[in-house]
């Protein structure tokens, strides 16, 4: 997008907004009920034209340097992508970086900074407080979000969801809105059960339901080609670390270093029965350090070596 583009997408969300935009935002106030910031930021895409239920999501370039000052009125989720310099608005404040991540604000919370640093592209969803509570089952409290408050969060998870709420818009919405509420409600109920003391719908059960399995398995294979963490599967179904092993095992007997490499070895031997990739490229692609790694794994657990299948095949 060229920057005279981005200026008018910038004045088209503008004045979206300003003439009602989602049920949401106050007409009167339009976009200064988004934003209290010396220099706005360009919007790259919105959903105002979709008009998800009580919900605003953006996509944005902020500048490379800012002054911020407002008290959030709505549930505020930010995905910052790259780190940057933050200080609080007071005599005598330090620059501290401030890492990317993901972070929440509560209806009530002040956001009195200022920013400096490289202009980076971040994604932010409000949504009304009642909607939340709507989609949560319960009040909106701060235990809730603790986890997400207070400084940025990696989360893989909230990142795919955040990536596919924008992929979404940027495709135009094929299915219309049901997609990205679907992917809202989602996010608020990952968020609300990741946190520590969260209350969980298996309530006594120690397994693992067979939507939660095909959804690591999704997970996993998609992501082969690099290391996986056992934080980013515990996360893909919303379990704490101290659980998620014990009933992974209990599920399929597997520890999640075993899920990860039995999904490796599987897409191993799917293409080299294909023929038509060479074995490195083939260990590089389902996340084996080289081709001698894959060599010694499939021996192991195989016991024939990967260019013994080829030749089988």
């Amino acid at each position: 997008m060229s920057e005279e583009d981005a200026t008018q997408k910038k004045k088209q969300t503008v004045a979206a907004v300003d003439n009602g935009g989602p049920s949401m935002l106050d007409p009167q106030k339009g976009f200064d009920r988004l934003y209290n910031v010396k220099t706005p930021p360009t919007f790259l895409n919105t959903s105002d034209m979709i008009g998800w239920k009580g919900t605003f999501f953006a996509k944005v370039v902020g500048s490379q340097y800012n002054i911020a000052q407002h008290n959030h009125e709505n549930f505020c989720l930010q995905l910052f992508s790259l780190p940057r310099e933050q200080r609080l608005l007071k005599h005598s404040a330090r620059w501290q970086v401030r890492e990317a991540g993901t972070q929440i604000f509560l209806p009530g919370d002040e956001s009195r900074h200022e920013n400096r640093g490289t202009p980076s592209r971040n994604q932010f969803l409000l949504v009304e407080p009642e909607r939340v509570e709507e989609i949560i089952g319960r009040p909106l409290t701060p235990d809730l979000f603790a986890a997400f408050r207070g400084h940025p969060v990696q989360s893989a998870m909230v990142s795919n969801l955040m990536t596919a709420l924008a992929q979404d818009l940027d495709c135009g919405c094929p299915a219309g809105r049901l997609v990205g509420e679907t992917l809202v409600v989602a996010l608020l109920l990952w968020v609300a059960r990741s946190a520590p003391g969260a209350p969980s719908e298996r309530r006594g059960s120690f397994r693992l339901s067979d939507m939660e399995m095909s959804r690591l398995k999704d997970f996993i294979d998609a992501n082969l080609e690099q290391p996986i963490s056992l934080d980013q599967l515990s996360g893909v179904v919303g379990i704490s670390l101290r659980h998620f092993r014990r009933m992974l095992h209990q599920t399929v007997g597997r520890t999640p270093h075993q899920l990860v490499l039995s999904r490796r070895l599987e897409r191993a031997r799917q293409m080299i029965d294909q023929g038509r990739t060479s074995l490195a490229e083939i260990a590089a692609a389902t996340g084996f350090s080289d081709q001698s790694h894959m060599t010694r794994v499939f021996r192991h657990h195989l016991g024939v070596s990967p260019s013994a299948c080829r030749t089988r095949c």
